[in-house]
């Protein structure tokens, strides 16, 4: 058996609150600790992508792991997701950039550590997709600060080895070469509206095309978010932008 508490946890840079939930087992010594860093796009406490696509993956292994008296486990709404978003700031996901998001999890280390049911020598932080991506410079930014225990536990979930950059042009590839042999009027549909012809074009130079206009796009914006899609699409540049131009720092620390 295990105790859910509702926490508000400052983040590192003291810029925001995060709001999560404690999963807290009914043993009285002192246990690892576990956090979750969720994936990218606008990921919930219970590491669901909004409203219409409930995974509930992160909610199911850490009501397990609390259950079983392994750890005490925080789980949390991404910055300007859920209940960690800011009503006054209502564009405030987007604006959130790679560096944003690193110090919310620094800030519920921070919290985790200091907990009076948790050892701070053995917390775990669990990174899923972009999440995995970001720990090593998760836990080289905690080995950064005094008094604050150093991070000796990261599990990597279904994370990739590869920039941002990379990323772009490979889902991208797939897309197109998708779009490319789709059949019947949506095929045509599709082909038309975002690889301008109805037939079959050289879909690699069509990603290829649209992948430098984004990057160029983003490393030359000073803006935080943008739109597109005549402004019907938000655009998270800051994030991007960022991950741009630390990627390969990050897979050599």
């Amino acid at each position: 058996m295990f105790q859910t508490e509702e926490v508000e946890i400052l983040s590192n840079d003291g810029s925001t609150v995060i709001s999560g939930s404690l999963l807290i087992p009914e043993i009285k010594s002192k246990i690892p600790g576990l956090i979750f860093v969720g994936g990218s796009g606008q990921i919930d406490r219970d590491g669901n992508h909004g409203p219409n696509i409930p995974f509930n993956l992160y909610k199911a292994i850490s009501e397990n792991i609390a259950k079983s008296g392994l750890a005490v486990v925080l789980k949390c709404d991404k910055r300007g997701v859920g209940k960690s978003l800011d009503k006054n700031n209502p564009n405030q996901f987007w604006k959130a950039g790679m560096f944003d998001l690193v110090n919310d999890v620094i800030g519920q280390y921070r919290f985790l550590s200091s907990h009076d049911s948790v050892d701070p020598s053995k917390i775990i932080i669990i990174g899923h997709s972009e999440g995995a991506v970001t720990l090593p410079l998760i836990a080289r930014k905690i080995k950064e600060i005094p008094n604050l225990p150093p991070l000796n536990y990261g599990i990597f979930l279904c994370g990739f080895a590869y920039t941002l950059d990379e990323c772009v042009r490979y889902q991208g590839e797939l897309c197109a070469r998708d779009i490319g042999q789709a059949p019947g009027i949506l095929g045509l549909i599709l082909r038309k509206a975002l690889m301008g012809s109805f037939t079959s074009l050289d879909w690699k130079q069509t990603v290829t095309k649209a992948r430098d206009e984004f990057v160029k796009k983003t490393l030359e914006s000073k803006q935080d978010f943008d739109s597109s899609f005549f402004g019907l699409q938000k655009v998270n540049t800051k994030w991007s932008r960022e991950h741009l131009e630390y990627g390969e720092k990050v897979l050599e620390v």
